[in-house]
């Protein structure tokens, strides 16, 4: 894994030579470019999604990135304090929040059980440059904290998940595959077996590292996640994905 010292001093370099996206070697750890493709990774199980449609108001994030600039690599998690890095909001932590472990709904894949993770990418379909369809996932962890609005990111203690964990891993997506933003991508199913130690899930998630021979910069709207949770009284349910996910979810023979 990368340390927080190291994102920052990797994003420090991008901005002092004006690049757009540092360069990194190695083809990806998972390729899901390919409708319906999938794959492990450190025992979560992740796969490529066409779930639709999943717009803001349908889709309701708990954590919401954006890079501020032309391109590049962006970077945030979900917290009710303090946001850094690249996370946004609108001030009322609408988009970005915490999120209790107890309103999680396992869902059973092939004996084991998940908590699914929805993310929904937001890149041009333009080629050239720096820029195009193609976004790395680079970094994907998971915390357990005792409350809702713990901050900073280097305060995190309690790690359960690390995408990095035994090597630098990393997920090549494809915002070409489905109709645009308001269009799922990919669903990460982390096993519940690694929910032990806290109250609150904080997800941190990075972005954007332009791989050698491939065009991955954050370059355009933003990403977000949503999981699947206990619905609230009228309310919409955090993170579902509506009919999209149910019909989803009905296919794999996970409900």
């Amino acid at each position: 894994m990368k340390s927080c010292k190291t994102k920052i001093s990797i994003a420090a370099v991008v901005l002092t030579l004006g690049l757009w996206s540092a360069v990194v070697q190695g083809a990806p750890t998972l390729d899901l470019t390919t409708a319906g493709s999938s794959g492990t990774i450190n025992g979560a199980f992740f796969e490529q999604w066409d779930g639709q449609p999943t717009g803001t108001g349908v889709f309701d994030p708990f954590v919401r990135i954006q890079h501020d600039k032309q391109a590049g690599i962006e970077a945030g998690y979900n917290t009710d304090g303090t946001i850094e890095f690249q996370t946004k909001d609108d001030g009322g932590h609408n988009w970005t929040h915490s999120l209790p472990v107890s309103l999680l709904i396992p869902v059973t894949i092939g004996g084991t059980d998940y908590y699914q993770f929805a993310l929904d990418v937001d890149e041009t379909k333009a080629q050239g440059g720096l820029t195009g369809p193609l976004l790395s996932l680079d970094e994907l962890e998971i915390y357990l904290q005792a409350g809702p609005a713990e901050y900073p990111y280097s305060s995190f203690v309690n790690k359960v998940y690390d995408l990095d964990n035994g090597g630098d891993n990393w997920i090549l997506l494809d915002y070409s595959l489905n109709s645009g933003s308001g269009s799922g991508d990919m669903i990460a199913n982390i096993p519940t077996s690694l929910f032990i130690g806290g109250d609150y899930v904080y997800l941190y998630s990075q972005f954007g590292l332009n791989h050698n021979g491939y065009k991955c910069a954050a370059d355009d709207g933003f990403e977000e996640w949503s999981a699947r949770i206990i619905p609230a009284p009228g309310a919409i349910l955090l993170g579902s994905i509506g009919v999209g996910l149910v019909g989803w979810m009905r296919r794999r023979r996970t409900l």
